[in-house]
Order: C-alpha cells, then structure tokens, then sequence
C-alpha cells in the first residue's frame, strides 16, 4: 500500500510540473500568436498535388501542445509517396474525392494494411509505420491529415533511402550500382504524378463525359 501511495504521489507531481511548464511556455505568446492565416502557409507543391501543413515550424504556438495537421489536394492519379512520422501517430478525414487507396506497412513480419477511401470517410496511420495514398479517381481528392505532436517529423522513403552509398543500395536491391544510379536518378517529391495508365483512363473518362454532354 505504502508502494502504491509514493507512485501516486510522484505521478501527481510530475502531472503538476508539467502543466506548470506548459502555461509558462504559453506567456511567451500574445493572444494573436494563437491565430493562423493559411495565407500565411508555405504549400509544397509538386506533380501530384499540394500539401499544406501547420506545425511548429510555422505556428509556434503549438509548442508542448502535441497536435498539427497537413491539409492535402491530390491531382488524379497523384500519390503521397511512402513515409513515415517518427513522432507522430496520424488520422486522415476526406473532403472529398473518391477511390483513394491508403496503406500502411507493419514491422517486419507483420501486416500490409491496404484500404480504398472516399469522401466522409478516415483512416488512421501508426505512428513510425511506413504509409502512403494514392488518389486513383479523376477527380482531385481534398483530405485533411491530423498527428498527435507538433513537430512529427516526415521520412519520405525513395528520397532518404537514395542518400545511401550505391554500394550498400546495390546489394540491398540486387541489382549492379549502375542500375543504382538509374533507379535513384531524378528522385521527385511527393506528391508525385501517378502512372501513365492512370492518367490515361482518366483522360479517356473525361472525354467521354464531354462527348456525352455535347450529345444532350
């Protein structure tokens, strides 16, 4: 009993301590620091769409408040590369759009977890497990993805992994360090464009829909 009393005890301290520390880190904010414009917002843009994120490096009074988010518009086809969030455990809710697959990798000999999405529907992402989506309709899906800690920090897997040597790539892969060099060249963000055939059922879709319409 004695046991159990000292651990509430240290428990109710260092819950004490940290909301202490925690308002002493707010006083150093104004009451604006507490409001966002997006038109403040740095948009990563790339083939496949856009990513909008607010965390600490651009709202800093999230700080000791464990929360951010990443606001994303997907083109058709596009694809949010396969990553991971060290730091952070992630849900995801869509606006809209429809057929986007989602996936995520457990640790080895685990599972591949793969689901296909749409509008009003989420999805969650464990925190340290490789991820992606990918938008397969033909119509730019709108999602917002929330992490539970205000600096999660991002590991893009095809741009960190081509950081490595070529030699221990080549062995790795299976494949000669020339074709190394060929697999990693010309490494692009995320989002990045997805794959001719996507995007060329797409196009056949929306021609067809224009010839409908002019039919009418």
């Amino acid at each position: 009993m004695k046991f159990v009393w000292q651990i509430s005890v240290i428990t109710i301290l260092i819950a004490t301590a940290y909301a202490s520390s925690t308002q002493e880190s707010r006083a150093q904010f104004v009451d604006a620091d507490y409001k966002f414009s997006l038109s403040d917002l740095t948009t990563t843009t790339n083939p496949g769409g856009t990513i909008d994120p607010i965390d600490l490096s651009n709202f800093p009074a999230l700080k000791d408040e464990g929360v951010s988010y990443s606001l994303f518009n997907i083109e058709p086809c596009g694809i949010n590369l396969p990553h991971l969030h060290p730091r952070a455990t992630e849900i995801l809710y869509v606006f809209t759009g429809e057929n986007i697959t989602v996936a995520f990798v457990e640790e080895n000999r685990g599972r591949t977890i793969v689901n296909t999405i749409g509008q009003g529907e989420a999805t969650v992402f464990p925190q340290g497990l490789i991820h992606f989506q990918q938008n397969f309709g033909c119509e730019r899906a709108t999602y917002l993805s929330g992490l539970n800690h205000e600096d999660p920090g991002v590991v893009t897997i095809n741009t960190q992994i081509a950081t490595f040597d070529k030699v221990p790539l080549a062995s790795t892969f299976g494949i000669s360090q020339e074709k190394v060099l060929t697999l990693f060249a010309n490494q692009g963000g995320s989002p990045a464009a997805g794959q001719q055939e996507c995007l060329d059922r797409c196009a056949a879709q929306k021609r067809a829909l224009c010839r409908k319409k002019r039919s009418l």
